[in-house]
This record gives structure tokens, sequence and C-alpha cells, in this order.
């Protein structure tokens, strides 16, 4: 009996640290980024075109889905984890690029970024976003509304 003891408490930590490992894993984005890597990236690209916006500030801790949703963030239970299925930007006076990290939320189902100042073109890594169902950028005046290649067929896309 005492010769298992070591074995079996080898086994306990070994199952637990495949746990985490998997958890971890789910987590991560096709790029290795996990879901707090890119709010935290998110957040400085928003800011450095946008300092001192409210909603920004309010951005506080790792996690934009815990303790509670961040401002804009409406996240869903994926197979045990909080993931972002929701950006809702819409009619915030962001201005600049639209951030091309957000092509790493890639559990989002709708993206709405309508009457804001966003610049440019609709980032190719929004081509990732193979769950994505709807897309408003509508009311940027200084936005391309092509599409990249690649988004799918049924996206809602005004």
């Amino acid at each position: 009996m005492v010769a298992r003891f070591p074995l079996l408490l080898l086994l306990l930590v070994f199952s637990a640290q495949l746990l985490i490992t998997s958890a971890a894993a789910a987590a991560a984005s096709p790029h290795g980024l996990t879901q707090v890597d890119v709010a935290k990236r998110l957040k400085e690209e928003l800011w450095e075109r946008n300092p001192g916006h409210e909603m920004l500030k309010s951005w506080n801790g790792g996690d934009p889905c815990s303790p509670s949703a961040w401002e804009g963030f409406s996240c869903r239970l994926l197979d045990g984890n909080q993931v972002v299925a929701k950006l809702n930007f819409s009619s915030k006076e962001l201005q600049g690029p639209i951030p091309a990290v957000i092509g790493n939320l890639t559990e989002l189902t709708e993206i709405d970024l309508q009457g804001n100042n966003f610049t440019g073109s609709i980032p190719e890594s929004f081509s990732a976003l193979t769950h994505l169902l709807k897309l408003s950028v509508k009311c940027n005046p200084l936005l391309s509304n092509q599409l990249p290649d690649g988004l799918s067929t049924n996206l809602d896309f005004r």
C-alpha cells in the first residue's frame, strides 16, 4: 500500500497539470494569444489613438469576461470557459484604424463598430473569424467598406 502512494500522487499531479494545460490551450487563439493577451493589446491600440477615452479607462483587470464583462464586450460560456462572443463599440467616438488584433477573438459572432471615426479598411485578420455572423461598420466616413477575402458569405454586413 505504501509503495502505491507515490504512484497515485504522481498520477494526480499529472492529471491536474494536463487539465490546466488543456484549459489554457482552449482559451488561446490560433496565434497563441490568450483572450487576456488580445484584450490587453486591443486596449493599448485603441488607447494610442483615443487617449483618455472613458470606455477604455473602464477596462480594468486582465480578463474582459471576468469577473464581469468590460463595457462593449459580451461573453458566453464555451467548454467551461468564458469567451468573448460580441463586441459593441457603436457610437463611442473611437478613431484610427480598426485594431487587427480583434481577429484573434475567434469566437466572435457579432461586431458593431458603427457610428465612429474608424479609418482605413476592415483588417485582413477578420477572415479568421469563422463564427462571425454580423459586422456593422456603417457611419464611419473614412473607412473602406471592402470586406477582406475569406469572410463568411453568410455574414450580415452593414
